[in-house]
């Protein structure tokens, strides 16, 4: 029977996800139909990238990834009513953080426009910055999003827990096709802020179906449910992930300087993060909650099968995807993106860097895996220590292979960081056990003592 239920909540993730990743190559098609490979088409990306990209630094998988396991933890301990009220105190704490950080963020939009479209000057620099100001408005809709996601999660309503992005997508693109012009990437920010209020109001119905919220927002402004160290390990844990993040978002930001470049790269990512966004939802939404309720039985055993089966489906389903697409790219890039203003050498162009790109489809999706391990154990701090050295040496490796190779170039060194995060946290975990289960005595006693 629990065979059967893992099948049925491993296909219900994989088909929400495969439409909201679908829906994600709708958005990108409708993109490239309207704008080609014009400086237009970058307004346009930067728009819709800020604030994704600033959610999954400050808000993000860190979310689930601290809220779960501290869920099961307080309900196991103190009962459901006392978790349920630690989630409405969450949800208060990070809307409200979030809605201030928009402020903060929108402020510092010359800073971000530097920072991720070095390329932009003159009246494109002044255009993304006003783009920048109004896709913020999406941030707090985000931060609240992330919260219901997590309940969702914890309730196994993983219908609704994956079609959050299906919502924001069609919104998007309803929004673009109906508004946009070819000449100005202006729609795309509002786009964005329409496709989030969408996704929030769902998933809230959602979330608040069969008294799942029940007794959650009773002394919401008393914070007396998050526990001492509970922000410390979501920053870090934050943290490791957004740096998954700005892999991508740092090609984008080298190929800036090349008119159409940065679309062409994002295009080409785009079409890995299919089957990444797949098989990480399932790691997410329900490898990491079964981890997390291990912890509580002491079941170290079960964890670290779970964890090994995981990693050997994972290869077993994404190797083959990989090499079909070596020879597939054309086509597949001819019809998913070769419409509108986006001609036949464009698209050849997209394929060539899409070959390069899936190459680090199955490094992103094992880290993911990776990282599901280690917080579950509230291991936070090693994922995060090894992502900062592999992005410290990316940088200046980007620069290296685009003054060399060009943005092919910029491709091939995400997908070498990638692998080598996969492989350094992969021998960390197996070097110092990281990946095993920590019981509740483990949790309790002094730091010298789980040393010994």
């Amino acid at each position: 029977m629990r065979s059967r239920a893992l099948i049925i909540g491993v296909l219900t993730v994989a088909g929400g996800m495969l439409l909201g990743r679908a829906s994600g190559l709708l958005r990108e098609m409708v993109l490239a139909r309207v704008y080609g490979l014009t400086r237009a088409a970058d307004l346009a990306m930067f728009a819709m990238t800020l604030p994704d990209l600033l959610t999954s630094l400050l808000i993000g998988g860190a979310v689930s990834a601290v809220l779960v396991p501290e869920y099961h933890r307080q309900a196991s301990r103190d009962g459901e009513p006392a978790a349920r009220r630690f989630l409405g105190q969450s949800f208060t704490m990070i809307t409200g953080l979030g809605s201030i950080l928009a402020v903060i963020l929108a402020g510092l939009a010359p800073l971000w426009v530097e920072l991720m479209a070095p390329g932009f000057d003159g009246a494109d620099h002044l255009a993304a910055l006003q783009m920048a100001r109004v896709a913020l408005l999406a941030f707090p809709l985000s931060a609240a999003t992330a919260v219901l996601s997590a309940v969702l999660q914890i309730h196994q309503r993983l219908t609704f827990a994956t079609l959050g992005t299906l919502a924001f997508n069609l919104t998007a693109v309803l929004v673009i096709g109906l508004f946009a012009s070819g000449h100005t990437g202006r729609t795309a920010a509002w786009a964005v802020v329409a496709g989030a209020l969408a996704r929030v109001v769902m998933q809230g119905i959602a979330a608040a179906r069969d008294g799942g919220l029940n007794g959650a927002f009773s002394r919401i402004l008393r914070f007396d449910r998050l526990p001492p160290g509970i922000g410390q390990r979501y920053v870090q844990a934050l943290a490791a992930i957004g740096l998954l993040v700005l892999l991508p978002v740092t090609a984008r930001a080298f190929a800036s300087h090349q008119p159409g470049a940065a679309a062409a790269v994002s295009y080409a990512l785009k079409l890995g993060e299919l089957p990444a966004g797949i098989c990480t939802a399932v790691i997410s939404m329900i490898v990491l909650p079964r981890i997390s309720r291990a912890i509580q039985s002491g079941d170290s055993h079960g964890a670290r099968t779970m964890i090994r089966t995981s990693a050997q489906l994972i290869l077993l389903g994404l190797v083959p995807v990989i090499i079909a697409f070596q020879w597939l790219a054309d086509p597949v890039v001819g019809l998913i993106f070769r419409h509108g203003r986006l001609d036949h050498d464009a698209a050849r162009l997209v394929a060539d860097l899409a070959r390069v790109s899936i190459l680090g489809v199955p490094a992103a999706v094992l880290t993911s895996l990776a990282m599901a391990g280690f917080h579950a154990r509230q291991n936070t701090s090693t994922p995060l220590r090894w992502g900062l050295a592999v992005f410290a040496l990316l940088v200046p490796g980007m620069w290296l292979a685009e003054r060399e190779w060009g943005i092919h170039g910029v491709v091939a060194a995400t997908v070498v960081a990638a692998w080598a995060y996969t492989l350094i946290l992969t021998v960390r975990g197996l070097s110092n056990d990281a990946m095993a289960v920590a019981t509740p005595a483990d949790e309790d006693s002094p730091p010298s003592a789980r040393a010994a």
